[in-house]
């Protein structure tokens, strides 16, 4: 199984890369199949958390770039959705995610 890292400078940062069933999309330099399980470790710079998450393959895009050398390569985005059985963590991550940020911004936790 492929292992992935995506590190988010913060709260905000990850869900701009979540849509709403909670699929996350990054790029990569490799080539995935579609429907392959990947291991994807989510880590928010700022507050210093992470989780760990199945997740599988579903949508793939080849994408062209060119570097600060002018020399062209191709990554891929990718979007993944986590498994069911890991669903319950990325719920409870994103829940104490919320909590940290109010506690960080002085707001109640009572909402």
């Amino acid at each position: 199984m492929r292992s992935v890292i995506c590190r988010f400078k913060d709260e905000a940062d990850l869900f701009s890369h979540l849509d709403s069933k909670n699929d996350l999309s990054f790029l990569a330099d490799f080539r995935m199949s579609l429907g392959r399980e990947v291991q994807v470790t989510v880590m928010i710079s700022n507050v210093r958390e992470r989780v760990r998450l199945k997740m599988h393959a579903i949508d793939r895009v080849a994408m062209a770039v060119d570097d600060s050398n002018g020399v062209a390569g191709r990554v891929w985005a990718y979007r993944v959705r986590v498994g069911d059985e890991d669903r319950v963590w990325l719920e409870s991550f994103m829940s104490k995610l919320h909590t940290i940020s109010r506690m960080n911004t002085g707001m109640p936790l009572a909402a």
